[in-house]
């Protein structure tokens, strides 16, 4: 029998890449709960909404971990790293303020640019580097934007649920920011090397 060492091409999968792993796994069992039971979620909780700043602190503090541990394995200094973090957190804080006060009529929909855009986020990330970079782009950007128009697609056969054109813009405008994030982050980390 041979052991995972003895294995011909076997590789160890970075800390990073299974964090990533982990959460977009969490992302796509949140937005299949949130298909099927959003809407008697939110009528049976009416202060669900409140929580979005909450969803989005929890993207905020998972993409901050899979980022830290992407940057201290390929050796970038501490300093370099606060620096690289407090401007991709000021970026984002910005962006989704910004974005989501123009674009988004209702509360609620604030989850669904956070939600796609971490989804696309952990996609990149949940891959690893022998994938060139443009191809890890593209994949993370489209697998996010087709998960979102499925979903959107799936509320066509969920009683009290609606199909809507906007709901699925949104999900591919944050599958988009989601990508463009880790692109961001890639480049920074990647720019001693």
């Amino acid at each position: 029998m041979l052991s995972k060492e003895n294995t011909p091409n076997s590789t160890k999968i970075p800390l990073s890449v299974l964090l990533a792993r982990c959460a977009a796994m969490l992302m796509l069992a949140l937005l299949v709960s949130i298909s099927f039971f959003g809407r008697r979620l939110q009528s049976a909780y009416p202060q669900i909404t409140d929580l979005i700043p909450y969803f989005g602190a929890a993207f905020l503090l998972a993409a901050l971990l899979v980022t830290l541990r992407a940057a201290s394995q390929h050796g970038l200094p501490t300093r370099k790293r606060l620096w690289m973090i407090a401007g991709w957190l000021t970026v984002l804080v910005l962006t989704i303020a910004i974005l989501s006060e123009k674009l988004i009529a209702l509360p609620i929909e604030h989850v669904h640019f956070l939600k796609f855009g971490a989804l696309a986020f952990f996609l990149f990330y949940s891959q690893t580097e022998q994938t060139p970079l443009s191809t890890r782009l593209v994949q993370a950007a489209s697998t996010a934007a087709v998960v979102g128009f499925l979903e959107e697609t799936l509320q066509l056969f969920v009683p009290n649920r609606y199909f809507d054109w906007r709901d699925i813009a949104l999900n591919w405008c944050g599958s988009g920011f989601g990508t463009l994030l880790a692109w961001i982050t890639t480049l920074w980390i990647e720019e001693d090397q």
